[in-house]
């Protein structure tokens, strides 16, 4: 997996779990607003924090420690011998790319039907909207400052009604989530709860903007009777706010329903102290530490970077490390801790097998996992351990140059120790 995919993988984790807050905690409150907030507060979390690496102070060594997230090579005998892991991958990366494709294509296609109406139809200014005329049977909706309606709504004697109604969802900038939502859609759309969180934050609207009808004095029963009659009108864009929608029965509920209690703001500090929580969780935490010509020099202000970034790393040792076949078969397992310098100029040097006393800062691995084949025999020898070694030290040697770590802007040898975990599955 690559560094996107393990972003991807935050992501989606954090959405999952600040959904589940929003369902256990605030799902039945009528607070629609602090609804509205918490929604958009986790997806930000969950998107945005796995982008930030917090650094961690530890005692002063002369080697840099980092956490490396968990990478699991498994690789029976034949896929050693042909090295056909990569599939699984690769297909995975393309489907995942022809959804975001296909995504990004329905979003920019819902931005250029809105600005063919805008410049096609009929358009006039009504009551701080710039309105454009759409043909009979179409819903009223908005989206920002541009109102949609047909010419019977406009002659309608519940047009300030449904202006009103729409005038709350620009005031309250709906459709600035509309288009976040979107947006957030395209990179994680085959996540079932990213849909949760469109379907709920749009609901919020709605229940928001019925709500704040009823308080400035339109009557309860004649403002659902006008939603009735617009059930049967057309919505067109997902970036419009309609005055219609298929939330009716759920949206009449609403209004039926008596608010909550102000000790319902007591489930809201909670699940902001849970969002914090998360968001904690959500950050990659890299511990670095440099020396320069033998003398400490603690926490470098820019650590070594690997061509590709990390997730290239990853990648690089997915393809290359393999279970020596003699330590597979005589079932010898370990775990390796093996150190390299990246000096000055980005090179590796100095790679050697780490046996330091500081070697459990180290606590992630690349975790190498060998199959037996039955059908495979082969000669065990003496030197199994050995060969473990060996294979750790041959695949950190193939590295490429790094971009060399830094001090006070000048570059200095940092020391990288990583643990290899060999098992037999």
């Amino acid at each position: 997996m690559n560094e996107f995919g393990l972003y991807l993988l935050k992501s989606g984790i954090g959405i999952i779990v600040s959904y589940g807050f929003y369902w256990l905690l605030l799902k039945q409150e009528t607070f629609f607003v602090l609804n509205r907030f918490y929604l958009l507060a986790a997806l930000l979390i969950s998107f945005i924090f796995p982008l930030i690496s917090l650094p961690v102070d530890m005692p002063v060594q002369n080697y840099l420690s980092t956490n490396l997230p968990d990478l699991v090579v498994a690789k029976s005998a034949s896929a050693i011998a042909d090295d056909r892991t990569m599939d699984f991958w690769d297909i995975a990366q393309l489907v995942y790319l022809s959804g975001a494709l296909f995504f990004l294509v329905r979003f920019l296609w819902q931005v250029i039907q809105i600005v063919v109406k805008y410049h096609k139809l009929p358009k006039t200014f009504y009551k701080g909207f710039v309105t454009i005329l759409m043909e009979e049977g179409k819903s009223p909706g908005s989206f920002f400052h541009i109102l949609f309606l047909t010419a019977q709504d406009l002659s309608s004697h519940h047009i300030d009604t449904m202006v009103a109604h729409e005038r709350y969802h620009k005031s309250q900038f709906h459709s600035l989530d509309r288009l976040l939502m979107e947006m957030l859609v395209i990179v994680q759309w085959f996540n079932p709860f990213i849909w949760c969180y469109k379907s709920t934050l749009l609901a919020q609207h709605e229940y928001a903007a019925d709500r704040n009808m009823i308080r400035r004095g339109e009557d309860k029963l004649q403002y659902q009777h006008l939603l009735f009659e617009k059930v049967a009108g057309i919505s067109v864009n997902n970036f419009m706010s309609y005055f219609n929608n298929s939330l009716l029965k759920t949206r009449i509920k609403m209004m039926n329903k008596n608010e909550s209690g102000r000790w319902a703001n007591v489930k809201y500090l909670f699940a902001l102290s849970l969002l914090m929580l998360l968001s904690v969780g959500l950050f990659p935490n890299q511990h670095v530490f440099a020396q320069q010509g033998g003398e400490s020099h603690g926490q470098v202000d820019e650590m070594p970077v690997y061509p590709g970034g990390q997730g290239a790393m990853y990648e690089f040792f997915r393809k290359t490390v393999k279970y020596p076949k003699s330590s597979k078969y005589s079932k010898t397992e370990g775990e390796i801790f093996v150190s390299f310098v990246v000096d000055q100029n980005g090179d590796v040097t100095n790679v050697e097998i780490s046996e330091d006393q500081y070697k459990q800062n180290v606590t992630s691995a690349i975790v190498v996992v060998g199959y037996l084949n039955q059908n495979e025999t082969f000669q065990a020898t003496k030197k199994d351990m050995q060969s473990l070694e060996d294979e750790v030290k041959s695949v950190v040697r193939k590295l490429d140059r790094f971009t060399p770590g830094k001090k006070d802007g000048k570059n200095v040898d940092v020391k990288i120790t990583i643990p290899f975990r060999f098992r037999i599955g």
